[in-house]
């Protein structure tokens, strides 16, 4: 497993070990790793002929600064984790050698940029656009691997590729799950054990909402959403039923479309996200 820090050493690497048939898999992270970037890696591991792995925080997708203060940062059991799935590379840089004299293309992100995550996290999408603008650039990778739990990061990174980098396919690996219904996030180690327990609680509900949606009517569904949220102590930004990749907000359930009911709440000190597939063919298995 190779570490570069430097952005022109990377790509003095990967010109050198990439002969032209070869395909990179490419797994952008923030660090502090779980097992569900495990399943990333994994997954890029069995489909591409070189690895990279990125650990980067990037300041640019945070609207909070709190936020990115506390993030969770712990470089050596990353490199310690990802030595048990092994990618060929880990990409280590620091913002200044990342950005450094970078023009960034103009790039449309429709109404995604004001809806739900787009909404509530202004300047977030652009900061993700402009890292991956610089990781796409210069790894050129033939695959990304991102996980479902960001659902409508997917889908501005879809838009992106359509729009900058057409030779990258993303590879959207469903979202992996504690024992206890819990989405595997970074931020769940800021949860006091009291806040997990409740936060697994409504993941739960959320999973036995998308399997009864379409027997049942959605404002139904949503309201128990929110009940179960506030019941738990947690403030609701938003529940939604969406359509994918659009992300517009819909009203019922509607057969043989691809739908996902999505939420975002707050515990004391945490803010949480989670989605799951409606329960339909035209999703099962779709990106998996």
């Amino acid at each position: 497993m190779e570490i570069i820090e430097d952005r022109q050493a990377l790509a003095t690497y990967l010109e050198k070990n990439v002969p032209g048939e070869a395909s990179i898999g490419f797994v952008p992270t923030m660090g502090a790793l779980h097992e569900g970037h495990l399943a990333l890696v994994r997954k890029a591991r069995a489909n591409s002929s070189l690895v990279v792995v990125s650990l980067f925080i990037n300041r640019r997708q945070f609207n909070n600064l709190d936020d990115y203060e506390k993030y969770p940062r712990n470089v050596q059991a990353d490199l310690s984790l990802l030595e048990t799935v092994g990618p060929d590379v880990v990409f280590l840089p620091e913002e200044d050698n990342l950005f450094r004299g970078v023009a960034f293309p103009v790039f449309d992100l429709g109404s995604l940029d004001d809806r739900l995550e787009g909404k509530f996290r202004p300047g977030h999408f652009r900061g993700v656009f402009e890292v991956l603008w610089v990781f796409f650039s210069l790894i050129r990778p033939r695959y990304v691997f991102m996980g479902q739990k960001d659902l409508q990061q997917c889908a501005v990174v879809e838009k992106l590729l359509k729009q900058h980098f057409p030779f990258t396919t993303l590879c959207m690996v469903p979202t992996v799950r504690d024992k206890d219904g819990l989405a595997l996030s970074s931020r769940n180690l800021r949860l006091t054990p009291e806040e997990r327990i409740k936060a697994a609680g409504v993941s739960r509900a959320l999973l036995s909402a998308a399997n009864a949606l379409p027997g049942m009517a959605w404002t139904q569904l949503r309201q128990d959403l929110l009940e179960t949220i506030h019941q738990a102590g947690f403030s609701s930004e938003y529940v939604e039923l969406i359509q994918y990749p659009e992300f517009s907000m819909e009203q019922r359930y509607k057969p043989g479309s691809l739908q996902a009911i999505c939420l975002a709440y707050y515990t004391e000190s945490v803010r949480l996200i989670d989605n799951a597939w409606v329960k339909s063919p035209l999703s099962a298995g779709l990106f998996s």
